[in-house]
């Protein structure tokens, strides 16, 4: 609360007060994709959704992400940024993806952040060693797994 006190020189007296917030809590925030894992070789988007307005003119990054080219990046709305991006063909692992840098309105940063997604690319094999016999009337299927 703040109060202001004016006198004048004849004694007169006039108070004016009033209240406000101060925020010095830093936004949360959930980070998510359109795809589901595993990510084949697409176009994904990446969605930082916060829990309060933010400055959109603040800088937000995407750090560590070799294995997708980024197309574009925006803020959808006050609380929700995107990239969209594709991911490279040849890639298969996992990809950390970290961001940082985001305001909120009235300046807190917030805390920066990893998330993780598997890409897998890697077309599956056919079973090696396949064989099948009759036994009455079913049949037992035989083969070696690969691990893809």
């Amino acid at each position: 609360m703040a109060k202001v006190i004016a006198t004048d020189e004849a004694g007169n007296v006039n108070i004016i007060s009033w209240s406000f917030t101060v925020d010095i809590t830093k936004p949360t925030y959930e980070i998510n994709m359109n795809a589901t894992e595993p990510v084949n070789a697409e176009n994904i988007e990446i969605y930082a959704n916060f829990s309060e307005s933010m400055r959109e003119s603040s800088v937000t990054t995407f750090k560590n992400v070799t294995e997708i080219s980024f197309i574009s990046e925006e803020w959808i709305d006050e609380d929700t940024y995107c990239i969209y991006a594709t991911i490279e063909e040849s890639y298969n692992g996992t990809v950390l993806v970290e961001i940082e840098g985001a305001l909120d309105l009235p300046g807190n940063e917030m805390d920066s952040s990893n998330f993780t997604f598997y890409i897998d690319t890697v077309n599956p094999t056919a079973p090696d060693n396949l064989n099948a016999k009759e036994v009455l009337s079913s049949i037992v299927l035989n083969w070696d797994a690969s691990e893809d």
